[in-house]
């Protein structure tokens, strides 16, 4: 059987199984990676099952390797042919494997998981949690819609913000987003855009910023569908990194994050940023106006103008009250965003006793 793993040994029985369907490294990646590394921190063995094999392979598979996390393909884990349906991979894995939950991420691992579910007396318990805030077309929303509406079919849901929580058609716990807290220096320069360039995450209002404020300079971190015709508009105070596949060396470096998204639930992009004292500078969106409070730990504003202008007062203040909230910030996830304040949440709907 081949597996993707520092761990090239069968999977455990018992094992935790975060399923989720990636291409792309984004954040429902990120917060299955951090959920797996705190999992195994907590004790508990848990592994990320991907149900597509890509080419290129997914970023997440390396990020996990990193993080010496077991990662495998779900048709792996099957030992059907691979040209079976999807559905078979997944009872025929779960029946050799026996994990003793499966917690799916995305609407294609939870629509997969739960129609196995009805299909399988013995699947191991379901938890799913609901990440995407943004509105769906076409085929997303078809897809979209079938996750929202068949969550009664998990054992347990979660969603990641409260706007998410009201579209979901069965009831769900609000649950954090969490991060690692890093112990790293930074050296606090860059104000940055980190995130893909889509409609939904408003880089153009970042750009937008950019051009209110023509005396700073601003970095864009990602890649998506409107790279270039955001190329094709910005002032020459932006620069455009492109996708990054090591986001520690970026983080590095940024003083100020700016979140100018037009839907959101709770971005890890804003918790790994608090997380290292990076000032979080956001429009009103998702979850952050219950974390973030302006002039305490962060700054929340009603529109770019405002954005704009925060900007300017920050660079104003001194660096004592600049040091303060980004201190505050930090501490704001250590004692709300962390595993440790969020791991027994889980294991307790996982049915899972705990130590810790």
């Amino acid at each position: 059987m081949k597996l993707i793993s520092n761990n090239l040994d069968k999977p455990a029985i018992g094992e935790i199984w975060i399923l989720l369907d990636s291409r792309l490294f984004g954040g429902i990646e990120s917060h299955v990676i951090e959920l797996a590394r705190g999992l195994i921190a907590f004790g508990h063995k848990a592994r990320v099952v991907l149900t597509t094999e890509y080419s290129p392979a997914a970023q997440i598979v390396q990020k996990a390797k990193e993080a010496a996390i077991p990662v495998s393909y779900l048709n792996y884990l099957s030992g059907e042919p691979n040209k079976a349906l999807k559905i078979k991979h997944l009872t025929s894995a779960v029946a050799n494997h026996q994990p003793s939950v499966v917690h799916s991420h995305g609407y294609k691992a939870s629509i997969l998981s739960r129609c196995a579910k009805l299909l399988t007396r013995t699947f191991p318990r379901l938890i799913s949690t609901y990440h995407a805030g943004e509105s769906s077309s076409g085929k997303l929303w078809l897809y979209d819609w079938l996750d929202r509406s068949s969550g009664s079919l998990s054992d347990y849901c979660f969603a990641v913000s409260p706007s998410i929580q009201r579209k979901v058609f069965c009831s769900s716990e609000l649950l954090n987003n969490f991060v690692s807290i890093p112990n790293s220096q930074l050296n606090y320069q860059e104000i940055a855009f980190v995130g893909r360039l889509s409609q939904e995450k408003g880089a153009d209002q970042f750009i937008e910023v950019a051009r209110l404020c023509p005396t700073l300079q601003f970095s864009v971190y990602g890649d998506g569908p409107e790279k270039e015709s955001l190329n094709q508009t910005a002032p020459p105070n932006v620069t455009f990194f492109g996708h990054q596949t090591d986001m520690e060396g970026v983080w590095e470096n940024i003083s100020v994050l700016i979140i100018s998204s037009r839907y959101e639930g709770l971005p890890m992009a804003a918790l790994e940023a608090m997380s290292r004292g990076i000032a979080v500078m956001s429009l009103r969106v998702g979850r952050l106006p219950d974390i973030i409070q302006t002039g305490k730990n962060g700054f929340i504003v009603e529109d770019i103008p405002s954005l704009a202008k925060c900007l300017h007062d920050w660079m104003s203040i001194g660096e004592a009250q600049q040091s303060l909230i980004r201190q505050n910030a930090r501490q704001t996830i250590i004692d709300d965003f962390s595993a440790q304040s969020v791991i027994p949440v889980l294991l307790q709907k996982y049915q899972i006793e705990t130590d810790h």
